[in-house]
């Protein structure tokens, strides 16, 4: 789902580095960013609840 995400809705085509290392670190930001507004949808829905 995250590729696909990524592709569609984040208009991300390519990494903009070179190397396994700076590739690795760029997909982390990109899982971090799609986390992030997952998390702000949720929270616009009312769906954020307080579970432990």
């Amino acid at each position: 789902m995250l590729f696909t995400y990524t592709k569609a809705d984040l208009n991300f085509r390519r990494f903009h580095l070179r190397g396994k290392m700076k590739v690795g670190t760029e997909w982390i930001l990109l899982a971090m960013a799609y986390n992030v507004l997952r998390m702000h949808h949720k929270a616009q829905n009312g769906r954020v609840g307080n579970t432990i």
